[in-house]
């Protein structure tokens, strides 16, 4: 009796069920019977797709069987889709059977001729589907109309709220505001009562809890390839105001550490460095990446989405050659001068008066009207306050830093890297993190090629035009 091992995978499991592929499973199992085979192992890669260079764990397994018994599939593209993994499979000399098409046997000229017509057709397949999507996508944003495939949460597919779930929303993001959530710890509580994402079998983590509150559906915005849309039928969940002051609480580097459970930093770029695709302040994180054979590396990756992979370490270098660029081209741009020490007192004053007035309006003794026309000088106050005393946070962070001798920076050009590096090495990464953050705006493009390779085209990177004022020991 033949012994025939079977693969099945679903690209998108929407309901976390992997009801599709036990039906793909179990379709194979009664084939085998009908043709007198027996079943050996089974592979299975549940919501993994086998067009965007996603490591399959199970496809690899089944490439890497000491045996080579045939494999049986419910069709050729649940196996196979793009030429990169024909080529790994063609290497096997595999018998491959199928239950919906007529057996390939791979180690023959002419079975190795029709898994490469079925994988160009499943190609072009992929490629037309893609561009009646994006043509879809492009039509839906034009009118303001959302061009979600999954309804985020919050939101139903049309842009409609969910009402419950925006008042988590609400509730979680007057935490952060007054300080009593912070969003490892709103993560925890969903989690603990069974709330899901939009991604039904996924539980919530800090990044996408920060992700989904900085989002600019929050207000109610439609961006659609880093445009702001002029249209949009989006219901806003939060107001403009708590929005704005959420993006400047979450953004600021102190609070992105980029590594596990809040420990010391731990990179260069995480929470700072831009995504290029989103272009809507996402920024990117640190994680592992690994290549289709299970080779790991570091890289920087899209908080919100699989936008931009950039190598670690060599964006990391083109960051730092522009800090010593800018460095050695303008040493004043860093400046010593005293910080603003009101800001604080004038931040506690004003949070204090509109408090006030806010209970007033509670107890009905103030309308909203007037409330709105008297606190708006107070309010217009209190963000340039909370801006002086964020400066001032940062600036503490340089007390007593000591910059290069200007003479020895612009002694001999050539040897910058000789005076600067020495010195940025002798920097804490809090400190480097924090001259980043003032001093550039980074952004990590998107590639137009399938290199990891890091180059200037892939980053961004554009001085944000203002000094650093460094506070003496």
């Amino acid at each position: 009796m033949e012994i025939v091992d079977l693969y099945a995978r679903l690209s998108d499991d929407k309901g976390g069920t992997s009801s599709s592929v036990e039906n793909q499973i179990a379709r194979m199992r009664a084939y085998a019977d009908e043709q007198g085979w027996q079943v050996g192992q089974v592979y299975r890669d549940d919501s993994i797709s086998a067009t965007k260079g996603v490591n399959r764990p199970q496809f690899k397994a089944l490439l890497n069987r000491e045996h080579k018994r045939p494999v049986l599939v419910f069709a050729w593209d649940r196996l196979v889709r793009v030429i990169r993994d024909l080529v790994l499979v063609l290497d096997q000399d595999l018998k491959v059977y199928f239950v919906e098409d007529a057996p390939f046997d791979l180690s023959t000229e002419d079975g190795q001729f029709m898994a490469t017509i079925y994988t160009g057709m499943a190609t072009k397949e992929i490629k037309t589907r893609t561009k009646r999507q994006k043509l879809a996508s492009d039509a839906r944003a034009a009118d303001g109309l959302p061009y979600w495939r999954v309804a985020p949460f919050g939101h139903t597919l049309e842009g409609a709220l969910v009402e419950d779930e925006a008042d988590l929303i609400r509730t979680a993001v007057a935490g952060l505001l007054d300080g009593t959530a912070s969003l490892s710890g709103i993560a925890r509580e969903w989690n603990a009562a069974g709330v899901r994402t939009s991604k039904s079998a996924s539980v919530w983590r800090q990044n996408t809890v920060r992700d989904m509150v900085t989002n600019s559906r929050m207000v109610g915005d439609l961006v659609y390839k880093g445009s702001l849309m002029t249209k949009s039928v989006i219901e806003p969940i939060l107001s403009r105001e708590d929005y704005d002051a959420l993006r400047a609480l979450v953004s600021d580097p102190k609070r992105r550490s980029g590594s596990k459970a809040g420990g010391p930093v731990a990179n260069l770029g995480s929470g700072i460095y831009r995504c290029g695709i989103c272009n809507d302040g996402s920024t990117v994180h640190a994680t592992n990446g690994q290549d289709r054979f299970g080779r790991r590396f570091e890289v920087y990756k899209c908080s919100s989405k699989s936008h931009c992979r950039h190598y670690r370490a060599e964006t990391d270098g083109i960051v730092t050659s522009e800090i010593f660029a800018l460095i050695y081209n303008d040493p004043s741009i860093i400046q010593t001068q005293e910080v603003d020490r009101s800001a604080a007192a004038e931040v506690a004053r004003l949070t204090d008066e509109i408090g006030e007035m806010e209970a007033s309006v509670d107890s009905g003794d103030l309308d909203f009207a007037t409330f709105q026309r008297i606190s708006k000088s107070r309010r217009k106050a209190l963000t340039e306050a909370r801006e002086r005393m964020n400066a001032g946070q940062v600036t503490d962070l340089f007390r007593g830093l000591e910059m290069p001798d200007s003479a020895d920076l612009h002694g001999v050009a050539e040897t910058i890297n000789d005076v600067l590096a020495p010195w940025w090495d002798g920097l804490s990464l809090e400190r480097k993190r924090a001259l980043v953050f003032e001093l550039l705006t980074v952004t990590l493009l998107p590639r137009t090629n399938k290199s990891f390779k890091d180059d200037d085209q892939y980053v961004d990177v554009e001085p944000k035009g203002k000094g650093l004022s460094v506070v003496d020991a």
